[in-house]
């Protein structure tokens, strides 16, 4: 994040302006002074409310206002300072909320459908049941790999302009599999059963994820 000097400079000037009635073009060039870049904001809500957002190279300041006219506004409030670590981490803890200490079904996989519902890709589309319980015999525990999306901002080369872009990043979970499909699995490891059909062995079988991690 741009030092916390600057940001607080920020945050007291902003804090000023707040409920009073300001120019889009004002407002611009005060930020430009701190190298924030106005981003396009396209989600206007009811009764015009609506956010204006800066951006500089690492920090994305969020500003929450209702526009009176074109470009003029009364400003509401500071509603976020985020960084794209700020961002990752939030949907990281997220998914630890849905997830992290709940069991689900080996053969389901239903934390695969709760990190979906953020918009994540299927991984049953990548993976095989054998992958899902390839754990380590000692302990039960392994991992799988998401991929999340989020939204931040690249430069646009051709506008140069900052521009709001949707992109993604992998979350690990890791899982521990119950002790009766980890004494199961060894079995099969032991016996070289290359002819199993896994939804039908493991159908029972429980796992609980025990960490979440985003990189």
């Amino acid at each position: 994040m741009k030092g916390n000097n600057t940001i607080k400079r920020i945050i007291k000037a902003l804090s000023k302006l707040q409920y009073q009635i300001i120019n889009g073009k004002r407002l611009d060039v005060f930020m430009k002074k701190y190298n924030f870049q106005r981003i396009p904001y396209y989600g206007n809500e009811s009764d015009n409310y609506t956010r204006i957002k800066y951006f500089d190279d690492t920090t994305c300041i969020t500003i929450y206002a209702r526009e009176y006219q074109v470009n003029v506004y009364e400003l509401l409030g500071i509603e976020s300072i985020k960084t794209e670590k700020d961002v990752k981490d939030e949907i990281v803890h997220e998914i630890m909320t849905m997830c992290l200490n709940h069991v689900y079904s080996i053969m389901d996989y239903d934390v695969n459908y709760d990190i979906m519902s953020l918009g994540g890709y299927d991984i049953f589309d990548d993976i095989s049941y054998s992958d899902l319980i390839d754990v380590n015999e000692s302990n039960g525990c392994g991992s799988m790999v998401h991929c999340v999306p989020y939204v931040w901002f690249d430069f646009d080369s051709y506008s140069k302009q900052w521009e709001e872009k949707k992109l993604y990043f992998n979350v690990l979970v890791e899982y521990k599999i119950d002790k009766t499909s980890l004494k199961h699995l060894i079995d099969i490891t032991n016996n070289n059963d290359d002819d199993i059909d896994w939804e039908q062995e493991f159908r029972n079988g429980t796992l609980t994820v025990i960490d979440i991690l985003g990189f």
